[in-house]
């Protein structure tokens, strides 16, 4: 391949990666314009409520709530392309053989689903929200608890991305250490959400402060925060490009043969 076609390909991945970078706040402003403003979803609607509130609920402003659900579905799409500039930059601390940015990325993947069934089964309650009341809580119950609980995969995503970030040792490293220790943190945030099964008032309910505020501050914090580090890494990895593209073929053997040396010191010294 020429120089200029080099050129135009790593251009075209990065402008890729810019876009996929900005699909995750993009994601979170429309989910968060469908649930608030649309469906008025946050904060969310008690789990005390008896089968007739839950009824009057749907029947409300049935629209609203459709069109504040369908919104969270199509939104829900705009996490693959960024997780998969995440993983993209992952690879480049770990090499060739990647498995935690594969593990990243598929469990991003299982979130979308997560993201999509809940907004399914309450979609299908606001679909016929005449019918028994005690039916449409069942639905409820059901959205809300699918929607809230399951947080593992959530979780495990934060842990493998900072368990990379942390491996990395290069002298300009893809992401800061601090967002390592960051995403330990958020992880950890998230998993109180599993205890809302258990009960239906107080801090731990699904609308409570350990298993729906602190976790929904968390989660939408770590798409801003990850998108601006991820910005920062694509524009590195750019110069990084174009500096490579500038060297002649001696220079860039002269650094092959440094790198081959450093690692020779580094395995004499271990």
């Amino acid at each position: 391949m020429s120089a200029e076609g080099a050129c135009q390909g790593e251009s075209l991945n990065v402008s890729s990666q810019r876009i996929g970078a900005w699909c995750g706040p993009a994601m979170m402003v429309i989910w968060l314009v469908g649930f608030i403003l649309v469906a008025d979803l946050i904060p969310p609607p008690s789990p005390t409520k008896d089968p007739e509130e839950v009824a009057a609920f749907f029947q409300g402003d049935t629209n609203a709530i459709r069109v504040g659900l369908v919104l969270t579905m199509l939104s829900s799409a705009l996490l693959g392309p960024f997780y998969a500039v995440i993983s993209t930059q992952m690879k480049r601390i770990e090499g060739a053989y990647s498995p935690w940015s594969t593990v990243q990325f598929g469990l991003g993947m299982v979130l979308i689903v997560l993201f999509l069934l809940p907004m399914l089964v309450l979609l299908a309650a606001a679909y016929r929200p005449d019918r028994d009341p005690d039916t449409l809580q069942a639905l409820y119950d059901l959205g809300w608890l699918a929607f809230v609980a399951p947080v593992s995969t959530a979780a495990v995503q934060c842990f493998t991305l900072g368990a990379v970030i942390l491996q990395d040792t290069g002298a300009r490293p893809i992401f800061p250490r601090w967002s390592g220790y960051l995403n330990f943190w958020i992880g950890t945030l998230f998993l109180p959400g599993n205890f809302c099964v258990f009960v239906k008032t107080g801090p731990f309910a699904w609308n409570g402060l350990v298993c729906w505020w602190i976790p929904l501050l968390a989660f939408v914090s770590w798409y801003f925060v990850m998108a601006v580090l991820l910005l920062r890494a694509i524009r590195d990895q750019q110069c990084e490009g174009a500096l490579h593209h500038n060297l002649s073929a001696f220079e860039i053997d002269t650094l092959r043969r440094l790198d081959l040396l450093e690692a020779d010191v580094a395995a004499t010294r271990g």
